[in-house]
């Protein structure tokens, strides 16, 4: 690396260096509109959805805000039984296999269509069994219960992503968005109750699927050509279980909290949590988008003859996220009070403090795109499963113990404690996974190493 007159490391060249280095992989116009159709994508939805979210919190109030995120927590729960872990495996197969794309997607869609109706009858117990039927929350649970049904029909997203065009899925995702948010807006100017705000929640992924049929059949493809195939569901299954498990379990620990929140600590202080948890996760997009960027690019690293590359750009990667995650940490540790009191008022003043612990699990999660990307290059998935497992046992432990006297403030805690362990400590644990987790504690000093080495740091 080049240095500047004062010997120290020049910071430009640095963020050159990485920039150049995501540049110079293979398809690069082609992979990089993607992307920038999918960060497209994640900055409406963040910037009419916060708008949209604080209008509807300040509206229904605390514990009514508490059933809606409730309610999408278990849904999002039971959607694993939805999504089986596929959506990787079979794009891969459509790239490698072009001439089974209609087996392999009718396939798929017969196996998320049987994963909605169990999902679903989940749904119709909990609430039957939870609620007295007609409440509220018996309602809002069916209302987004709902959308389970329309799910299925996300399979077409695995054409545009294994072609790179997930543009049209981003156009359809864009405009059912807008429709939602702008019925919730309607519907709170008229004065409606919560559940017609459930309602509008549960259009915005039914018109999703709506829109990608007729994308899908604009683009001069049918649905009805898709078929299916005992074997290759019993194929595809045979490879996605490991993925479905520790899909599930990372979703405990993302979830768990807010629906032990609900039955330890109430409604109310699940609304509260959800705000904080809003303005902490709103971040998260940014690691996936670079992960994305920076995955074809290590993947022909990996090929190479020399690891040395391939390490370099992987320290890099972990570097530039670190930087980025401990800047929004400290940001929003800072703003957390004012932004809370501004936008959503006193009634949910106690999101603040669990605000500026529940953001510095960011850290963690940054670091964890790259990981799970990682665990797929060097074919440790089992330690994968084992690591989101045990993280999601120490969450449920945790939670179990912290809720009934902190309430939202001990499941930060639960929530930063399980990710750090996740992505971080358990790393050590493992012979294979050690090398990784050097990479990543070297990244945690990242300033120090700029400002003590002279020379280039990712020698």
């Amino acid at each position: 690396m080049q240095q500047n007159w004062s010997g120290k490391p020049d910071k430009v060249n640095i963020a050159n260096s990485f920039l150049a280095s995501i540049r110079g992989q293979n398809g690069t116009h082609k992979t990089l509109v993607n992307t920038s159709w999918l960060i497209f994508e994640k900055l409406i939805s963040l910037g009419i959805g916060l708008l949209v979210s604080v209008l509807v919190a300040r509206y229904v109030g605390p514990e009514n805000y508490g059933f809606l995120s409730y309610a999408l927590s278990v849904i999002s729960f039971l959607s694993t039984f939805v999504y089986l872990g596929l959506s990787g495996l079979v794009v891969r197969d459509i790239v490698r296999s072009p001439a089974e794309t209609d087996t392999l997607l009718g396939t798929t869609f017969l196996l998320k269509s049987a994963g909605s109706v169990f999902a679903f009858l989940m749904v119709v117990g909990l609430a039957f069994f939870t609620n007295d039927a007609g409440d509220t929350e018996f309602w809002i649970l069916l209302i987004i219960g709902f959308t389970l049904f329309a799910r299925p029909f996300e399979t077409i997203d695995f054409w545009f992503q294994a072609q790179i065009q997930s543009k049209y899925t981003v156009i359809a995702r864009t405009i059912a968005f807008i429709t939602g948010a702008v019925l919730k807006v309607l519907f709170v100017m008229i004065g409606a109750s919560v559940v017609a705000i459930a309602i509008a929640s549960s259009l915005q992924f039914i018109l999703v699927s709506v829109f990608l049929i007729f994308i899908y059949h604009y683009r001069g493809l049918s649905i009805w050509q898709w078929k299916a195939r005992v074997s290759k569901a019993k194929e595809l299954l045979s490879q996605s279980w490991i993925v479905v498990f520790a899909g599930f379990f990372a979703l405990v620990n993302l979830k768990a909290d807010q629906i032990m929140l609900r039955w330890m600590s109430g409604a109310g202080e699940v609304g509260i949590y959800s705000v904080a948890v809003t303005f902490s996760e709103i971040w998260y997009f940014i690691p996936a988008a670079i992960a994305m960027s920076v995955f074809p690019k290590l993947i022909d690293l990996k090929k190479s003859s020399s690891s040395t590359p391939y390490e370099r750009h992987l320290q890099q990667v972990f570097d530039i996220l670190f930087v980025l995650a401990f800047s929004v940490a400290l940001m929003m540790s800072f703003l957390a009070s004012p932004f809370i009191y501004l936008l959503y008022g006193e009634a949910y003043a106690g999101s603040a403090a669990i605000l500026t612990i529940h953001v510095w699990a960011g850290i963690f999660v940054f670091m964890q795109q790259i990981t799970n990307k990682w665990v797929l290059m060097e074919n440790v998935l089992l330690f994968h499963l084992a690591n989101h497992g045990t993280a999601a046992l120490l969450n449920l432990v945790l939670n179990g113990l912290l809720i009934p006297k902190y309430g939202g403030l001990g499941a930060a805690v639960s929530t930063l404690i399980s990710y750090s362990a996740s992505s971080y400590f358990f790393l050590f644990l493992y012979p294979k996974t050690r090398t990784l987790a050097t990479k990543i504690s070297r990244a945690y000093i990242f300033p120090l190493r700029l400002l003590v080495f002279r020379t280039n740091i990712w020698d």
